[in-house]
């Protein structure tokens, strides 16, 4: 799966936990940080994941990011997603199925739009006719297909110089596509809402440990959705939040985060170390927090093994 983004520090981590959450979990994640200036690097690099790629690339816009994620993906099949969409935890497990049962070379789901007021609105694949992606959901996440098929559309797209078009991944899956797909191809369709897509919120930003905050929320949102949540993904993140709200002298917090990394990892003792810490008000403001005049704790690494993510 590729993930193009830009300076959205704010969302990147929802959409990649959501892809490590997949009840289906032979699968890669490639982000593509198109030139950004925020926080985006340090968001998908809190993941900690080796099924998680980071591609740098200078700014040169969505369709180009998504031809070069593309062209560095390993899988047979791919999709691209970006960073407003949410996923079903058993997203790919169903797309894939519907492939292996129907020998299709595109298939497709539905989703469900959510508007800034809070209302929905579904949106379904339909039947086609000849055009074999006719009443297909060309959406963000809404499709997967071939690599090769897929990598040809982007390398169109990003020849074409159509990286100003308010949605490339439709583009792709599209315009571009529809002239590379056979016309008797086979195409899965299932009216299922897999997906859901959210208008972006015009917000005030923000950053450090506010961000970090926001990020472990997000995640234990998105693993609390999943059927089989990922102990150490879970403990991982709840540990970046407990250190952030720590710095905060969010104590409450702190404490209910830590005690989350404790329950998802009780074999890890410094997820109990810092759990006595956060209770002990003078020694958590020593380790935790920067004014006191000692070095905090690293946000992301939590000497539980995992290795920091490399780049691509």
């Amino acid at each position: 799966m590729v993930v193009p983004v830009r300076d959205r520090a704010d969302a990147v981590g929802r959409v990649v936990t959501g892809v490590l959450t997949q009840t289906f979990a032979d699968t890669e994640v490639i982000v593509v940080d198109d030139g950004s200036t925020d926080e985006t690097v340090a968001a998908v690099r809190a993941a900690g994941d080796d099924r998680v790629r980071l591609v740098h690339q200078e700014p040169s816009g969505t369709a180009s990011a998504l031809a070069t994620g593309l062209d560095a993906a390993r899988g047979r099949w791919s999709a691209v997603v970006d960073v407003d969409t949410e996923l079903s935890a058993v997203w790919l497990a169903r797309l894939g199925r519907l492939v292996d049962s129907t020998g299709a070379r595109f298939a497709t789901c539905g989703g469900e739009q959510r508007h800034l007021d809070g209302s929905t609105t579904p949106i379904s694949p339909r039947a086609g006719s000849s055009d074999p992606l006719a009443g297909a959901c060309l959406r963000s996440g809404a499709f997967v297909t071939e690599t090769p098929l897929l990598r040809e559309a982007a390398d169109r797209l990003r020849s074409e110089e159509l990286n100003d078009r308010a949605n490339p991944t439709a583009v792709v899956g599209g315009e571009a596509l529809r002239r590379i797909l056979d016309e008797d191809a086979v195409v899965a369709r299932t009216p299922e809402r897999l997906v859901r897509w959210s208008e972006p919120m015009a917000a005030e930003r923000v950053g450090g440990d506010e961000l970090r905050l926001d990020w472990a929320f997000q995640a234990l949102d998105v693993l609390a959705r999943s059927p089989i949540p990922d102990a150490t993904l879970l403990a991982r993140y709840a540990t970046i939040g407990g250190v952030a709200a720590a710095r905060l002298r969010r104590r409450s917090e702190s404490r209910m985060l830590f005690r989350v990394a404790c329950m998802s990892q009780p074999e890890i003792r410094e997820h109990w170390g810092r759990l006595i810490v956060s209770y002990l008000a003078p020694i958590s403001d020593r380790v935790w927090n920067p004014e006191a005049g000692d070095e905090p704790e690293p946000v992301v690494d939590l000497t539980d093994g995992n290795e920091p993510l490399a780049d691509a």
